[in-house]
């Protein structure tokens, strides 16, 4: 079983919000104890006659501060680095603390061990049933890495080992630190004692002797889009052949707590404050695509286009194989009034042996812009096929079905959409907008009111939803969406109807 949180941005649901205002971190860890809950409680009891392994770990910890880290990812120290590992079988060991490290890698040689099974040759780890039962064990030397730096940032990738209480860092700035007198590794050795330093080298390249060259992993559709709703944003950064100490994190903190309080400002509806600090992040570190695929986000959420697509483009130039940034720059342009540019920078992408489904999706969107219905529909089955599990590209067929005035088919595919995945805001909103041609009003507000649910800040649908309430002589329903809908709705692009809402709602205060 996999809980997200304790994650950033720390918003722990209520009680634990109110309980815990001063550390909302410490809200999420409670709200996450209090989902287990109801899994552990019943095996905690023996209420089950099945013999049980429990196994809670995490997978890493939180800066909060420590070291100018507040979140993870930068850095390896012990504050992300040492997680709680709990084994729980009552039949196979007692209660006891074993204070000596051991790591993620024993964990399934210690599932086989508990249920019999031999270990496959080769097989990374080794078991800790007899370490649980005898409070002990060898120390071993383990292994660790922190790359989503390097990978999204093309700062320096950070490998290291430890061995009993010596921990190195391989860094530009390499560092050695004594566990034993220094936990909180406040004092680096690696300059006074370059013969430890050496050894540890020697055991991390034995270590690393098999590294293969990462290879970026396809996610579906849905998945990138949670993930991005989570925080992981999009802007690989293109491979470097060496490092300087300037791309040493260390040397890359300030900016690194910039990043985080530019997501920040916009979760707390802040946008040209975020808008301001992304654009001190790009010129601080020019060459970083990721701060330049924020700045771009940014922008077109206030409805800069323009901007949107300079910055989109320069991060494209920056890593021009980053076929995820090809689709937003693709999306970009077209929302910019410029789908014929959109098309000509993304077909090169789809004549790849494996597009991106997002390549194929915005290369569809702008193709319908410009009136290739045809060759429209055909990169929606196309990013179809590539992710059957993905309802986005129905959306963009029933979309497309809708702009041509086929009411039914644009109907079906929403519906069918939603089968696939009911979040789908957009298919709401067009079955909405179906229903209300169609003058079946109770429809039309039942499928405006599930999109805005599901996704509060489409300014469109509040519009509709208002307006339509207002045609209907209920007013008292209308003005939140309205209300809303201001609050959401970019001025640059909305300017005559931000008037028109304005105007109504100063007469119905």
């Amino acid at each position: 079983m996999h809980l997200y949180e304790p994650h950033f941005p720390y918003t722990p649901p209520e009680p634990y919000a109110s309980r815990y205002r001063t550390s909302p971190y410490l809200g999420e860890v409670s709200a996450a104890d209090a989902a287990l809950g109801p899994l552990l409680q019943p095996i905690l009891d023996r209420q089950s006659s099945r013999p049980t392994l429990v196994i809670l770990t995490g997978d890493h910890g939180e800066g909060l501060g420590e070291h100018g880290e507040m979140t993870h990812g930068l850095f390896a120290y012990e504050a992300t680095l040492r997680v709680p590992l709990v084994l729980y079988q009552p039949r196979l060991f007692g209660a006891r603390v074993v204070s000596e490290p051991v790591r993620h890698v024993d964990i399934l040689p210690t599932v086989l061990d508990a249920i019999g099974a031999p270990p496959p040759a080769g097989l990374d780890g080794r078991s800790l049933i007899e370490t649980a039962a005898s409070g002990s064990t060898a120390p071993a030397a383990a292994y660790f890495e922190s790359l989503s730096a390097s990978i999204n940032r093309g700062w320096a990738p950070l490998h290291g080992v430890s061995r009993g209480s010596l921990k190195y860092i391989d860094l530009p700035l390499p560092e050695l630190y004594d566990l034993s007198s220094d936990p909180g590794e406040t004092h680096d050795l690696a300059a006074s004692r370059p013969d430890e330093v050496r050894e540890l080298q020697r055991l991390l390249a034995g270590l690393r002797a098999d590294d293969r060259v990462p290879a970026a992993g396809r996610e579906s559709a849905a998945t990138r889009e949670q993930l991005r709703s989570l925080g992981y944003v999009t802007g690989t950064a293109p491979a470097k052949a060496h490092y300087t100490e300037a791309d040493d994190p260390k040397r890359l903190i300030a900016i690194d707590r910039s990043i985080e309080e530019v997501v920040s400002r916009y979760q707390r509806g802040d946008l040209q404050g975020a808008i301001a600090l992304g654009e001190q992040v790009a010129r601080q570190r020019p060459d970083m695509p990721l701060s330049l695929v924020h700045l771009a986000f940014l922008y077109n959420e206030a409805g800069d286009h323009a901007r949107a697509v300079r910055s989109i483009t320069r991060a494209l130039e920056l890593n021009p194989a980053a076929q995820d940034v090809a689709a937003l720059a693709g999306a970009y342009l077209t929302e910019a009034g410029k789908p014929d540019q959109a098309v000509a920078r993304l077909a090169p992408y789809t004549r790849e042996p494996e597009p991106d489904v997002d390549v194929l999706i915005a290369y569809g969107v702008a193709l319908a812009s410009v009136r290739r219905t045809a060759e429209a529909l055909d990169a929606f089955a196309r990013a179809r096929t590539a992710d059957p599990g993905s309802g986005l590209p129905l959306v963009n067929t029933a979309t497309v079905y809708l702009m041509n005035g086929d009411r039914d088919r644009a109907a079906a595919a929403f519906a069918e959409a939603l089968s696939i995945d009911p979040s789908l805001a957009r298919a709401h909103n067009g079955l909405g907008i179906i229903a209300a041609e169609r003058k079946d009003y109770p429809s039309a507000l039942e499928h405006w009111r599930r999109a805005v649910a599901l996704d509060p800040r489409d300014y469109q649908t509040l519009y509709n939803l208002g307006d339509l309430l207002v045609t209907l002589g209920r007013p008292a329903e209308a003005s939140p969406y309205w209300r809303q809908y201001l609050a959401t709705a970019p001025p640059a692009l909305e300017a005559s109807d931000r008037e028109r809402v304005q105007k109504w709602l100063s007469n119905h205060p």
